[in-house]
């Protein structure tokens, strides 16, 4: 049996391709923006020479101009002009050669080649392959098989289940996970994450499929009590010392008697971080 390739499968999840797809459309947009603007400019280069502390410039016509006619101060409209004709040529001259290596790649490399390489074996021999890349369905089968042991209920607790019959602590938190799940989105509930200085229990622990990242998501209920907020913002400190940033790690969902759960604004949030 073929030995595993030790790169986290996170890590070869990154999508290069639309990375360079998004590249690419920038450095085009760019490249007309640069052409409208150095053909719109002032006939002509800028030269300069040094005069004293400061400089001198003149204007040429030609590139066999070594002299050039003097632009005075009243001048100083036409210098900036010129001055940014160059600056744009330039760097003009320097993506439109990285934008041709990138349409290169684009039409030299499939999208996703890696992750299909498995379905050009033989049907017979991919059961006796170790592809490098997993499959997003088998991916997902193992970060679901993870085996864990939540925090546990108190005898008289209400008797509150998700669709995947889950026992959760608030109505709110069915809303969440049957969101997540309609979404199709796996999750964890309460998924034990030791940090550097505790041990805690992030309410739901969600994996973005497509980038193969794990984001943690915090159900604050009850922010209008003082002892409850002082534990949230304690356990918010927690995670942002081990690292663990809002809006790039980490989900806050939040509410009061008088502004309950936005299900129309979470569900716009998980599309966004979670799919």
């Amino acid at each position: 049996m073929a030995k595993k390739i030790m790169f986290p499968q996170e890590e070869w999840a990154f999508d290069l391709y639309a990375a360079i797809e998004k590249r690419e459309r920038m450095l085009n947009a760019l490249i007309k923006e640069l052409s409208e603007r150095v053909n719109a400019a002032p006939a002509g280069m800028l030269h300069s020479k040094r005069h004293g502390k400061g400089f001198q410039y003149y204007r040429r016509m030609r590139a066999d101009d070594t002299n050039g006619v003097y632009l005075a101060k009243k001048d100083m409209k036409l210098i900036r002009e010129l001055a940014q004709k160059e600056y744009d040529a330039q760097l003009l001259s320097e993506i439109m050669t990285e934008h041709g290596l990138l349409l290169e790649y684009l039409h030299r490399v499939e999208r996703d080649s890696m992750r299909r390489s498995i379905d050009l074996v033989r049907p017979g021999l991919q059961p006796l392959v170790r592809p490098v890349i997993q499959t997003d369905e088998e991916f997902v089968r193992e970060w679901l098989s993870f085996e864990y042991t939540g925090k546990s209920f108190p005898p008289d607790a209400a008797p509150l289940f998700t669709k995947k019959n889950e026992q959760v602590r608030s109505k709110s938190e069915i809303l969440i996970a049957n969101t997540l799940a309609d979404l199709g989105i796996p999750y964890r509930y309460e998924c034990p994450l030791q940090l550097p200085n505790r041990l805690i229990y992030p309410d739901f622990t969600a994996l973005n499929v497509r980038l193969r990242k794990v984001v943690y998501i915090e159900h604050f209920g009850m922010m209008l009590d003082p002892d409850y907020c002082e534990h949230a913002l304690n356990k918010i400190s927690s995670y942002e010392e081990a690292g663990i940033f809002p809006g790039r790690d980490l989900l806050f969902l939040h509410e009061t008697p008088l502004r309950p759960l936005d299900l129309r604004l979470t569900t716009t949030l998980f599309k966004s971080f979670l799919l």
